[in-house]
């Protein structure tokens, strides 16, 4: 971090390196080192009489004290409740024989163990009855000078106080010649530099400190200046700071030193989570929260908490981290740590901002103000005044904004904080568009750009070159917006846009999906303009690259997730061989780029296909068609309107379901009323999606959605054709979806390459969701006594709302059915206990030519990282296993099939749908090797999915491609008079290659 640079809690402000710099809060243990070694000025080293004592001959205060430091290494509340009840009387019992030596020690070592327990009140006036009792010998005066400093400067009360201490404490330290004494005071001064946002001064004082420890073989000594110096260089040098920290780790394990440990695991947890690697911060989090609540150390265990919700909150978990949140907020505040619940309140009020909870923030910023005015720190007070600002602007309150808005950037110059300045130059430029006040955006919006530029923060940088695309948009400036928007997708297209610096992986994949539109709008809106210019086909390719990028993006952040004990091992082994690599958990992605629109063309190019794709902006929306000759582009409406489309049409494709003593007659009405608004609602997403585009009838519709379209029943679309109103899509033409056109160039390529399959088909079904023998309720499943990976916690309750999971019998019907039709001696069975996570990771499906799964899948639209299939959650004796089969593990199969078939998967009609979500369970199996898949929308009835599945075997047997075969059961469907209604049939897709 640069001398100006934002720092430790500061930084916090921007949501990165927050109250996770507070996980150096020391112990204050050992001289003034963060170790729990027990301090060498014991009563059995007193030297008032000139001798030291040999333990026999002790007296009651000199055993109080020996049990205290026994019962202190147990590191248990109960255990250092009783300890600092022991060094009390001895201390009192000391003092009134005259050996105030000895008091003094016994005041510090109780000072220590408050401290080590966050009752920073009862520290600070036992290190402050220490220096009254040493009488001036400057060994302890050191010692409790350092740690009253240190206190003041983690808690962030009084920094003044804190400095003054540290200060006093140097020159005490320095006139003796205990070197690890003399640490311990340049340690204390280095976090009160750290805590003000010196951060070079801070490095300088561990690294002196470091070198002063190691001079004294304080291995403990120099781990805890070693882990503070990996927090002060985090932001400059993030790989030398997470090797000093794991140097640290290895030397308190080494030691046994069991508190400063899990000190050490808190600022890995930290590390880790801020470069994305969400599980190693879980793991690390795992092995300090314990520690830390043993002995009631509620400061730690609340940064514990602090780093759980950041990770929840990068993983798009918002109620659980606001939960995680609250509770460090309510530690923090109970132990006075002004600093912790500062940032614990930011954190708040920024989950109740995006959820625009407005409602819930002023008292919020009212608290976070006065913590501000407390702690007389300018970067707390510029956010504040930010605060207030986007209060002002919600308002539309724009004087009083501007004037807050010019008041932060003061006050982050006066802190030297680059990236709270630049945030603050950037949200003021925002205030100025929405006047549209255009001109001064811009002025404002490259003073922003200065200072992240000094900072090197790539995404920052992309992210205000597109706000400036947006105002030249407004302006009419087209080749400006081009200009700019190009430099943020050449950003995106390197790679270097990374999902850690993002606030939930939602968030990022929300933001490339806005940056990509907006290119496309621009190159639009220059078409128009040039229609020669083939401004349409670039469009066309830069809507290919976003949704290649989403892709490769979802996969990489779908980990898999592995025990603790192989990801830190992974993580020290990346460490130790320098790597510039954080430990991968799956293999290297495949190599998928886009391609030119005449190679795509050449793929289609049969005489039989065209290819309708998509791309969603929030002011316009586009629609290319294309076939082997040609390409033409058209409007086709906002995101907005066409997201509300979606959500209504899939609403009203429920199925009306009897009330309970309703007469038949008002049930009939109602279905007729349900079916009238249903064909209403298919009719409007036809004419908004297709009416604008020609479409030559009876050739294949190869479509590549865009966000919530990709949850669009396409099949059901009520079209015109021939004088004929109300045609399904199905009827005119085949359909086949694509995660992007390029995917079906990559397809055929890997087809070249791979293994033929085997002409076999195995088939999933009946899988075991509760124990047979214990049957359990609903209620039940979603309690502890029911164990849910986190992934299948997360997809059931954004899918379901519930934690059940019921049983499916009907699949088992399913499967029977199949083999029947497929023929029992190229069919194979896994049902029941056997239809579990291992069988299918085990390598026995690989070269399967079909592979069907008849259970529950979950298609989280919220999260789809979090998508997978639910196998066998209990083995034969009743024991609970991992039955999850996540979207990470999906990637990492090895598979030649031709097709896999998803025949349960379900995602709850009625919600919502986001732009960042795409359908990642079959696009996985895709990149998996299958070169087709089959799935489902929303979990169709069992009656209904068991005599299609029967029709398309069939067709199948028959040696219809399954695009055709999909087909073909869907209309049989039609001609059945109970299953006509789209719900039944119009779900499945085939989404891959259609030949």
């Amino acid at each position: 971090m640069s001398n100006t640079g934002s720092v430790g809690p500061i930084a916090f402000l921007a949501g990165v390196l927050t109250a996770f710099g507070l996980a150096v809060c020391a112990s204050g243990v050992g001289q003034g080192q963060g170790s729990t070694a027990p301090r060498q000025a014991t009563v059995a080293q007193r030297t008032t009489e000139g001798h030291v004592e040999h333990p026999a001959t002790m007296a009651s205060p000199e055993a109080e004290f020996e049990e205290a430091l026994v019962l202190r290494r147990r590191l248990t509340e109960r255990d250092f409740q009783r300890a600092v009840q022991l060094l009390a009387d001895s201390a009192r019992q000391f003092a009134s024989s005259g050996r105030l030596r000895q008091a003094a020690a016994a005041k510090l070592e109780a000072g220590d163990m408050y401290f080590m327990m966050s009752r920073y009140p009862q520290a600070l006036a036992a290190y402050r009855q220490a220096i009254t009792l040493s009488e001036g010998r400057d060994d302890q005066r050191c010692a409790a000078l350092s740690q009253i400093a240190r206190a003041y400067a983690n808690i962030g009360q009084r920094p003044h106080d804190a400095q003054r201490y540290a200060d006093e404490a140097v020159t005490v330290c320095m006139g003796i010649s205990d070197k690890k004494a003399q640490a311990g005071a340049v340690e204390a001064q280095g976090e009160t530099h750290f805590w003000a946002g010196n951060m070079a001064d801070a490095v300088a004082s561990f690294t002196r400190a470091r070198e002063l420890a190691s001079a004294a073989e304080d291995r403990d000594g120099e781990g805890s200046a070693t882990m503070m110096l990996s927090a002060a260089i985090y932001d400059d040098d993030p790989r030398q700071a997470n090797r000093l920290a794991w140097s640290a780790l290895e030397g308190f394990v080494a030691s046994g030193d069991e508190y400063d440990a899990a000190r050490a695991h808190l600022k890995l947890a930290y590390f880790a989570g801020a470069e994305g690697d969400l599980e190693v911060a879980r793991c690390h989090c795992a092995s300090a929260l314990p520690v830390f609540q043993r002995i009631a150390d509620k400061d730690n265990a609340a940064i514990v908490l602090m780093i759980l919700g950041m990770l929840s909150r990068q993983s798009g978990d918002l109620d659980e981290s606001l939960s995680d949140y609250r509770r460090a907020r309510n530690d923090f505040a109970s132990v006075h740590d002004d600093l912790g619940e500062w940032a614990s309140t930011s954190e708040i009020a920024d989950i109740l901002l995006s959820q625009h909870k407005y409602g819930d923030l002023t008292p919020l910023y009212a608290r976070k103000l006065q913590l501000a005015q407390s702690t007389s720190n300018h970067a707390f007070l510029a956010q504040a005044f930010l605060d207030l600002a986007g209060v002002y602007a919600r308002q539309h309150r724009y004087a009083q904004a501007d004037a807050n808005y010019q008041r932060s950037v003061e006050e982050n110059r006066v802190a030297g904080n680059l990236e709270g300045e630049s945030t603050a130059l950037e949200q003021g430029a925002g205030l100025l568009a929405e006047q549209s006040r255009y001109q001064q955006a811009l002025d404002m919006l490259g003073e922003a750009q200065d200072l992240r530029e000094k900072s090197n923060e790539i995404e920052d940088l992309a992210r205000i070159q597109y706000l400036r695309a947006r105002i030249y948009l407004k302006l009419n400036d087209l080749e400006k917006a081009r200009s700019e928007i190009e430099k943020t997708i050449a950003v995106i297209e390197s790679q270097r846009l990374r999902i850690a610096k993002f606030d939930s992986r939602a968030q990022y994949f929300a933001s490339v999906h806005e940056y990509y539109s907006l290119y496309i709008q621009v190159l639009m809106a220059l078409d128009k303009l040039q229609p020669d210019q083939k401004y349409a086909q670039l469009a066309f390719e830069a809507a290919e690259r976003s949704k290649v990028r989403s892709l490769l993006d979802l996969l990489s952040s779908s980990q898999q997730i592995l025990p603790c004990d192989r990801l830190l091992a992974g993580d020290l082994k990346s460490v130790a061989t320098d790597s510039d690599q954080a430990p991968s958990n799956t293999r290297s992605l495949p190599a998928t780029h886009p391609v030119t629109l005449s190679d795509i063309q050449a793929e289609i190019g049969d005489g039989n296909s065209v290819l309708l794709e998509y791309a969603l902006g929030e002011d316009r929306s586009f629609a290319w068609v294309l076939d082997g000759d040609s390409l033409t582009a058209f409007d086709i409406g906002s995101a907005a309107d066409i997201s509300n489309g979606v959500r209504m049409f899939r609403k009203a494709l429920l199925p009306v379901e009897a009330k309970a003593d309703e007469a038949p007659i008002d049930y009939l009405r109602r279905r007729a009323a349900a079916k009238s608004t249903l064909t209403r609602q298919s009719r409007q997403m036809a004419n908004l999606l297709i009416g604008p585009v020609h479409l030559p009838s009876q050739k294949r519709l190869v479509i590549v959605p865009d966000g919530p379209l990709q949850y669009l029943p396409f099949a059901a679309l009520s079209v015109a054709e021939n004088g004929r109103a109300g045609v399904p899509l199905v009827e005119l033409h085949e359909l086949v979806m694509l995660p992007s056109a390029s995917a079906l160039v990559a397809l055929r390529r890997a087809a070249d390459r791979r293994p033929r399959p085997a002409d076999e088909l195995t088939i999933f079904a009946d899988p075991v969701f509760e124990p047979t023998a214990k049957p359990i309720s609903a209620a039940l499943a979603g309690s502890l006594g029911v164990p849910r990976s986190r992934e299948l916690t997360r997809a059931l309750r954004d899918v379901r709302d519930s934690q059940w999971i019921p049983n499916l019998p009907g699949s088992r019907d399913e499967a029977l059915a199949i083999q029947q039709i497929a023929g029992p001696a190229r069919t194979r069975l896994v049902m029941g206990f056997d239809a579990n996570r291992e069988a299918v990771m085990d390598g026995s499906i690989a070269r399967e030519r079909i592979i069907h799964f008849a259970t529950h899948g979950m298609m989280d639209i919220r999260h789809p990282e979090m998508s997978g299939l639910v196998l066998s959650m209990f083995n034969r004796k009743g024991e609970h296993q991992d039955g999850y089969l996540r979207l990470s593990d999906v990637y990492n199969l090895k598979l030649s099939a031709d097709l896999v078939v998803l025949s349960s998967c379900e995602s709850a009609l009625g919600k919502d749908l986001g732009s960042e979500g795409i359908m990642g369970l079959p696009r996985a199996f895709l990149y998996a090797g299958a070169r087709r898949v089959i799935v489902s929308l929303w979990k169709v009835d069992d009656e209904a999915t068991v005599p299609l599945m029967k029709v398309f075997y069939s067709r199948l047997q028959r040696g219809e491609d399954p695009a055709r075969a999909l087909r073909g059961a869907q209309l049989e469907m039609l001609k059945n008079a109970q299953l006509s209604d789209p719900y039944y049939w119009a779900g499945f897709v085939l989404e891959g290659d259609y030949h």
